[in-house]
């Protein structure tokens, strides 16, 4: 589930009997809801993780999501998907625009690790694990403007330079691909943050 930065909506995904439904998106004060997503497949929750999963009906990728997270002005839905591919499964990245209620972005089937918003709101980092890359989405297009083409997992340190980390930390312009810095070593892989002004890692 996720909740707005304003506070206003909310996205979790339905559960009806033992099937994992669409993701659903209510405004809190009302609580009407405001958009219903179903561009991916339902699940049976049961026999999701085993061998005799099942997906319906045909969508234009086969899965479900796994991260959640609002853009800045509440207006579109971002998130990472457990998507079927034939080796099992793989990770997928998807956006929703909630006023039209339909799916602006997907990324191919891949590594795919959480994506992670600039600080002004404008820019998505979108890291792909087994391709090596990070690639630079704007927002208002949903279309990359930049690249860093190494592996790890992605933060913005500021809205013209993101972290990676994979082992040890290094920052990047995105711009051009070129190394800033790098910091410590051995640093966890998924669970860190970084400061709004970009200067303190925790």
């Amino acid at each position: 589930a996720a909740v707005s930065p304003d506070g206003n909506l909310l996205a979790y995904q339905e559960v009806v009997g033992t099937k994992l439904g669409h993701i659903v998106v209510i405004d809190l004060e009302s609580q009407q809801e405001k958009a219903r997503l179903t561009d991916f497949c339902l699940v049976e929750s049961d026999t999701a993780w085993g061998p005799d999963y099942q997906f319906y009906p045909e969508t234009p990728f086969p899965g479900f999501p796994d991260d959640l997270e609002f853009t800045s002005d509440g207006r579109h839905l971002v998130g990472t998907f457990q998507v079927v591919v034939e080796t099992g499964f793989a990770r997928a990245v998807a956006a929703w625009d909630l006023e039209q209620g339909q799916l602006v972005y997907l990324t191919e089937p891949g590594g795919f690790a959480p994506p992670a918003f600039s600080p002004d709101g404008k820019l998505l980092a979108v890291s792909n694990i087994r391709e090596e890359t990070v690639d630079i989405v704007d927002i208002a297009t949903w279309t990359s403007i930049g690249q860093v083409p190494q592996s790890g997992f992605a933060r913005f340190a500021s809205n013209e330079s993101v972290v990676l980390i994979d082992d040890g930390l290094t920052v990047y312009n995105w711009a051009d691909g070129t190394e800033i810095r790098s910091g410590p070593q051995g640093c966890d892989q998924r669970d860190y943050a970084v400061s709004p002004d970009g200067a303190i890692l925790a």
